[in-house]
């Protein structure tokens, strides 16, 4: 293709791994040529070329392509990352060596437009320019929905520039500071109360945001008043941010997706839609004191939304799971404030791991959720005890009977002293009492043997041992956990779960 001074040159990078693939591929650099645009690609060249390397250095050279198109792919993002076996692409690999020299000379990105095809995901995008796409989606949506010229979003976009300068450091953040920019110009135009919505949010994860924790969806008419008041508490906690500007959750949340900072969910999912992990980064560290609260109502719509559903139930996951990856984001800051809100979600989020089977990611939950109790409440409170009771069934599920025998021992202890000083039987003490039994018996202690070592602790603070059920009599299951309250169980003497 002849070229004149006039014509925007592009150079395509890009991996060859299958026939659709490159077929794509072509086709979009053939029709980029039919808009007038000077596209160098390999395929134009058949087999004309006799040095690669060369080839891709002249190409890739700032006077020789304004724009360079990555077509992004798993296959090409292993290749360029050097994950593949060293004399498999070498083409892809070399291509990227150029471009990550050109990032780090000019310590920015000045005309790499990443590029996905096809249905793959943002991951398959590099790392060394993964938030450049994100950018321009966003540039392009501030100027389509601002009717802006380009002229007007450049002065805006460099005066917010030298803002970014005040708290981004390049050496401890993992996403370049033009991008930052770019969400900063994007922040500046929202309503306050978007603005407060988008702060709070940014602290929970970047899956797809159940549409249930802002409004009533009307699908369950059982939780109809606990959803109302989840909306009613962000309500409040937003207006607490943004007093100056009333609420309106609907259109904050299209607000946000105009342009674009929250992003498509899948369309059989009910969601507003997601947050790009990078966004929620940029967002968290752009926070002022002013803005502190908005963790404080991430937790608190949070908690609103795990009120009564129990995670070891079932019947309760079609809230729990879509729920569980923002409350493992939000929780997974550990500044532990003063321990309610928090204790009782890692304990809530521990339980469901744990009834998913998910050992490993359970136990540092509930470790977490024991040690704020004991720091906040005291190490001999009621709480204190459901935290040791959970603590125990996971340690008893993993097999570690020996392990878990002094946290029962000390949960039934504990509710064993709370009922002597209060002078009633505090509603969890009988299912305490049965699964330390449960435990010694698992431990081969004889049913005489575990009796007796029951009526020893319970001698101490002088409250009689309940009678033990007959092993016929206990249900199987996850039916020994408790959630983060203190509710009673539906009925004493039982392995009922409690719910709050």
């Amino acid at each position: 293709m002849r070229t004149d001074d006039t014509q925007i040159r592009v150079f395509v990078s890009y991996a060859q791994h299958s026939d659709r693939h490159s077929d794509a591929v072509l086709a979009l650099a053939q029709a980029l040529r039919g808009h007038g645009i000077a596209v160098e690609l390999d395929r134009f060249h058949g087999h004309e070329l006799i040095d690669w390397p060369r080839w891709c250095l002249e190409q890739l050279a700032a006077d020789q392509a304004r724009w360079v198109l990555m077509i992004c792919s798993a296959v090409y993002r292993d290749r360029l990352e050097n994950r593949v076996d060293p004399h498999t692409g070498k083409g892809v690999f070399w291509e990227g060596a150029l471009i990550d020299d050109e990032l780090y000379e000019s310590k920015g990105n000045r005309r790499i437009v990443a590029v996905l095809l096809h249905d793959e995901p943002d991951s398959a995008i590099p790392t060394l320019v993964r938030g450049y796409a994100l950018a321009l989606e966003q540039a392009g949506a501030f100027v389509g929905r601002e009717r802006s010229a380009l002229a007007d979003y450049l002065a805006r976009w460099r005066r917010n520039d030298r803002r970014v300068q005040g708290w981004h450091d390049a050496w401890l953040m993992d996403y370049p500071r033009p991008l930052a920019t770019t969400w900063q110009t994007s922040a500046e135009i929202l309503p306050e109360s978007a603005r407060a919505l988008l702060d709070t949010i940014a602290w929970l994860g970047s899956e797809p945001l159940p549409r249930f924790l802002f409004c009533e969806t009307g699908e369950d008419e059982g939780s109809a008043g606990r959803i109302a008041r989840r909306a009613q508490a962000l309500s409040v906690l937003l207006a607490a941010q943004s007093p100056d500007a009333p609420l309106d959750l609907e259109e904050s949340l299209a607000r946000l997706a105009e342009l674009p900072l929250l992003q498509a969910a899948p369309a059989d999912f009910d969601s507003p839609g997601r947050l790009h992990r990078v966004l929620a980064l940029m967002i968290r560290a752009a926070q002022t004191p002013e803005r502190a609260a908005a963790r404080a109502a991430a937790l608190a719509l949070a908690d609103t939304a795990a009120v009564g559903d129990h995670p070891a139930d079932v019947r309760n996951w079609p809230v729990w799971v879509p729920l569980a990856p923002h409350l493992g984001a939000l929780l997974a800051d550990e500044r532990d404030g003063a321990g309610g809100v928090e204790s009782r979600l890692l304990s809530a989020l521990g339980v469901l791991l744990d009834a998913q089977a998910r050992y490993a990611e359970a136990e540092p939950l509930k470790r977490r959720a024991l040690t704020i109790d004991e720091r906040v409440r005291g190490p001999e409170h009621p709480r204190v005890a459901i935290h040791l009771n959970n603590l125990a069934r996971l340690l008893q599920a993993t097999n570690r009977l020996a392990e878990a025998e002094p946290p029962m021992r000390r949960a039934l202890a504990i509710l064993l002293q709370s009922t002597a000083a209060t002078g009633h039987r505090l509603p969890h003490l009988n299912a305490a009492q049965a699964n330390y039994a449960a435990l010694l018996t698992a431990l081969g202690l004889a049913p005489a043997d575990s009796a007796a070592r029951i009526a020893r602790i319970c001698m101490e603070p002088g409250v009689a041992p309940a009678p033990l059920p007959s092993p016929a009599a206990a249900p199987a299951g996850s039916a020994g956990y408790w959630p983060g309250c203190d509710s009673p169980p539906e009925a004493p003497g039982t392995f009922r779960l409690a719910s709050r």
